[in-house]
């Protein structure tokens, strides 16, 4: 009889995980766009965000402004740019997330 030998690898040191971490302030801002069931056309015309930069956004190869994050966030009717940007939202400087976004 084999014995099954299960070794424990947590999911923060795969692959997938990492890939996922690159892009975190976009993927946020693609599960809250679609949780509003809207799409990216909508969601620029509400929050006056041009379509195309939502979805480079989305992608990760667009950094997320905190201008940008503010106005989706309010288009979205949540606290995106909290999520974004961190709790200290009120007091935080202009910057950008996405550091490693692609060109």
């Amino acid at each position: 009889m084999l014995a099954v030998v299960k070794t424990h690898h947590p999911i923060e040191a795969t692959d997938w995980w990492k890939k996922m971490q690159e892009n975190r302030a976009g993927h946020l801002l693609a599960g809250a766009r679609l949780k509003k069931q809207l799409t990216q056309a909508e969601l620029a015309r509400r929050s006056g965000v041009p379509q195309s930069h939502i979805s480079a956004m989305e992608k990760g190869r667009q950094k997320i402004s905190l201008a940008a994050a503010k106005k989706l966030g309010e288009a979205l009717g949540e606290a995106l740019s909290n999520r974004i940007f961190g709790e200290n939202f009120a007091h935080a400087k202009p910057r950008v997330c996405n550091a490693t976004a692609k060109t």
